[in-house]
């Protein structure tokens, strides 16, 4: 399974840095590393701020030469009409 480097930034014009220094993810995937990343709970949850994820693909020299860039937000929608699960209990 590849291991990707990756940064979270809080602009998207923030330097990376050394791909040395980033701390990796194993996923089958770039988008795979997302979902493994948020899984495992190392995304920010500042709510309401939008952060960068970017997954690195390629590097050179110790500096990435391609990744995948992401804007994010720890905000969660819960559908209007969204009823909890039915556990065939009544609550009294």
């Amino acid at each position: 399974m590849p291991r990707y480097p990756y940064h979270v930034a809080s602009e998207e014009r923030e330097q990376y840095p050394l791909v040395a220094d980033l701390p990796t993810v194993d996923a089958a995937t770039p988008l795979d590393a997302v979902a493994t990343l948020a899984r495992a709970g190392k995304l920010p949850v500042v709510a309401g701020d939008t952060f960068w994820l970017r997954i690195v693909i390629e590097a050179e020299n110790g500096c990435p030469k391609r990744a995948l860039a992401f804007p994010l937000t720890p905000a969660f929608e819960i559908p209007i009409d969204w009823q909890p699960a039915d556990d065939g209990h009544d609550a009294d």
